[in-house]
């Protein structure tokens, strides 16, 4: 029914007015449902990258929807003039994270070293705040980043065109 293919779950279909499979492996992004917690805590960091506030932090226990509720956060900026890199699983090294960064903002992600990364990060965020946009960088698994990466995203959170926002586990904040 409704566009399934074979037996999968067709009295769903009915139910929910669903046009594909809410079980498959590939979600309908029109079934996402957030929990009223989740919805105020979008609000609050919508209300943070219109005001500019700077760096955030989103930090709940393991399975709290604090990725959902951030891919709703980008979903409810799409229209919106936000420059947006989302890093889902970042990397051990500050070079490789900058290049994560860039390669996500369409800066160049080709240099080098970690000085050049830096000057095409701003470059790009210049461009973008000339056009009057914002830029914001949210770092998913935040409570994994070594020392050293956690320092550069300390520093670019310094920065007053761009905006962070870090996503971690409770225990993050006990680091």
């Amino acid at each position: 029914k409704r566009g399934f293919t074979g037996a999968i779950r067709p009295h769903y279909a009915d139910y929910f007015s669903a046009s594909k499979d809410p079980f498959s492996q590939d979600p309908d992004s029109g079934l996402v449902s957030l929990a009223k917690e989740q919805l105020r805590c979008v609000d609050g960091l919508v209300q943070g990258v219109e005001k500019n506030a700077g760096g955030m932090l989103l930090q709940g226990e393991e399975g709290a929807g604090k990725t959902t509720a951030a891919l709703e956060l980008i979903r409810r900026l799409s229209n919106s003039r936000v420059l947006c890199a989302v890093i889902l699983k970042p990397e051990d090294k500050e070079l490789q994270l900058m290049r994560s960064v860039n390669s996500e903002l369409y800066a160049s992600a080709d240099s080098q070293g970690i000085r050049e990364q830096l000057i095409s990060l701003g470059s790009r965020v210049s461009q973008n705040t000339v056009l009057g946009g914002r830029t914001l960088i949210i770092i998913d698994r935040a409570e994994r980043l070594t020392e050293g990466c956690l320092k550069l995203v300390q520093y670019l959170t310094r920065l007053k065109t761009l905006q962070t926002i870090r996503i971690a586990r409770r225990a993050f904040m006990e680091r």
